[in-house]
């Protein structure tokens, strides 16, 4: 059974090469996996909810998409910070930079919950955006690290599959539970 090397510096040449089938025998890949889904998950369910949960806050629906928007403005730029991290501190960072933008996105989502102001509003924003663009460009660079160029493409794609089912899942899952107790709190939680 295959396991996934140690990652390399990025000057480091890549020797190495996983098919897909053994890319999915190892555990790493799954764990890859599992934080994309989580990330994915939380991503889906505030550009399909979050409008419709800030205006039950009482805050206008301009308001609320602006805080939308700013969720993106503000992961682009962290997509390239965290690519420019990578290269100056090597691959063996990656896992902290996505592990610190997963954990950005937990604690938007707690501020999120327990916001009673359009101002908490903003700093969910800003600190959920910066965990999300923090975990676009991680995993980009995780799976080259680990599988190596070989199936790369594949080994993404197939990732990516799994990470559809989150796509689709978060938001009539988070729709479902709205409708069933009149509240996002519990999809916020999950």
């Amino acid at each position: 059974e295959p396991t996934a090397p140690r990652p390399q510096s990025a000057a480091a040449p890549t020797e190495f090469s996983f098919t897909v089938w053994q890319a999915l025998k190892v555990y790493v890949f799954w764990l890859i996996i599992i934080a994309g889904f989580a990330a994915g998950y939380a991503l889906n369910i505030q550009t399909t909810q979050q409008v419709p949960y800030l205006e039950g806050m009482g805050i206008p629906r301009v308001v609320a998409g602006a805080v939308l928007g700013t969720m993106g403005l503000i992961g682009a730029p962290m997509r390239l910070i965290v690519g420019w991290l990578i290269d100056r501190f090597g691959t063996r960072s990656i896992r902290y930079w996505y592990a610190i933008g997963l954990s950005l996105m937990v604690v938007g989502m707690i501020i999120l919950i327990q916001a009673r102001s359009v101002e908490l509003v903003w700093v969910f924003a800003l600190v959920f955006g910066s965990g999300q663009g923090m975990t676009v460009t991680s995993p980009v660079v995780m799976i080259a690290n680990y599988f190596g160029p070989g199936a790369y493409s594949t080994i993404y794609a197939t990732r990516l599959a799994f990470l559809r089912i989150a796509t689709v899942t978060a938001p009539l899952l988070s729709a479902w539970l709205f409708d069933t107790l009149g509240s996002y709190q519990l999809a916020f939680i999950i």
